[in-house]
């Protein structure tokens, strides 16, 4: 079966190093980031009945080196994902979403992170 539907597609960009001082910066595995994620997304979905599933990919931010770039970049995951009607209302899934990112910013003691929101069209095959 196939139904297609008005959506929401977001992407969040977050480091893993601990504030600005990334000069001795090192990379935190896949595994551990994501074991992080999947605590918060059950912690939220006990809370709020929605569950927020992502792509996981490691990134390298870059930005002006005159604020504290790393020469290398900064050592960064990005996750993406969208909402998916058949579980949640949009206005359920963006309450949940940013819980889940307020929380992951919280847990990597990180100054920002950056959540883009877009919409778009989503096709479910079941």
């Amino acid at each position: 079966m196939v139904k297609k539907s008005n959506s929401t597609r977001w992407s969040c960009t977050i480091g893993t190093n601990e504030g600005y001082n990334l000069t001795s910066q090192k990379s935190m595995p896949l595994d551990d980031f994501v074991k992080i994620y999947m605590d918060i997304a059950n912690e939220i979905f006990e809370e709020t009945g929605t569950y927020i599933s992502a792509v996981v990919t490691p990134s390298r931010t870059i930005y002006n080196s005159d604020w504290g770039c790393p020469r290398e970049g900064e050592f960064s995951y990005t996750m993406s994902g969208s909402c998916n009607p058949e579980f949640s209302t949009e206005e359920e899934f963006r309450m949940a979403l940013n819980a889940l990112i307020c929380k992951l910013k919280e847990r990597l003691n990180q100054c920002t992170a950056l959540l883009e929101i877009s919409p778009t069209e989503l096709i479910y095959y079941s």
